[in-house]
């Protein structure tokens, strides 16, 4: 295992779990935390890497880091993601990958299907003008799980309220830059930018911080849509125990034996 920086800020790191030149398939791990909690992090899937290199899969497993609110708003930590990949494009010639985010981090991965106006809108947003550069990815998206995530922002906290509001409103600036960070509450929806070869949505039914409201909500765009997926809502304990499961590794591992198949 490895560390990378991508950036030069310490949180702009990639752990390279695994690597070898010979494999086809990247997986990229990107973690949860409600875009502020310093406790999440890519260690969140040491215990992921672990069952997938027992199991001798032929992937490379690599987990980003990206820097946090309050330190930075929306649209920085998409940012780095991008950067980050562009990163891994560049100098490790990968451009076929896998992605799993956790909460927040299926909230990014959702928004990495459409990176380009939804970080041009969140920089509009911001009061202090920023010069940015917008790398245009040349990579191919096998595969997309999105495990107890976070996709219509706006809609999270017409359920939860002021707890969620609190953590909702440090990173971002306002409610119409959060509107519009995620494709199921921007004003035009548009069709996904990148077409990932198959969407995977997982939620565990004993999530304590996440119902089921999110989850199907997102079904139901992808249906509007017409975007094929398969879904998994099953019981693998609690929000921070979810993407820990054998469970969830062994899915990965199948899904890529299918690719190859």
């Amino acid at each position: 295992m490895t560390e990378v920086a991508y950036g030069v800020h310490p949180l702009q790191k990639l752990k390279v779990f695994h690597h070898s030149p010979e494999n086809t398939h990247t997986l990229l791990l990107i973690h949860g935390g409600a875009w502020n909690d310093p406790g999440n992090t890519y260690n969140d899937f040491m215990q992921m890497a672990d069952r997938l290199m027992s199991k001798r899969v032929p992937v490379n497993v690599i987990g980003i880091n990206y820097r946090l609110t309050p330190e930075i708003v929306h649209p920085f930590h998409l940012q780095d993601l991008v950067d980050g990949i562009e990163f891994l494009a560049r100098e490790y010639n990968i451009f076929r990958i896998l992605v799993l985010g956790h909460s927040v981090g299926a909230t990014m991965a959702l928004q990495l299907l459409n990176y380009k106006p939804i970080l041009e809108a969140g920089y509009e947003h911001l009061q202090e003008k920023v010069n940015f550069l917008i790398p245009d990815l040349k990579i191919e998206l096998d595969t997309i799980f999105f495990v107890d995530g976070i996709y219509d922002i706006a809609d999270l906290v017409a359920e939860y309220g002021p707890p969620y509001q609190a953590f909702v409103d440090r990173a971002f600036v306002s409610r119409k830059q959060y509107a519009e960070a995620v494709q199921p509450s921007r004003a035009k929806s548009t069709n996904f930018a990148f077409s990932p070869k198959e969407i995977i949505v997982v939620q565990s039914l004993q999530d304590e911080l996440l119902s089921l409201r999110q989850t199907h909500k997102f079904m139901e765009f992808l249906q509007l849509l017409g975007v094929p997926y398969s879904s998994h809502e099953e019981p693998w304990g609690a929000h921070e125990e979810v993407y820990r499961r054998e469970e969830l590794a062994d899915l990965v591992s199948e899904t890529l034996k299918q690719i190859d198949a």
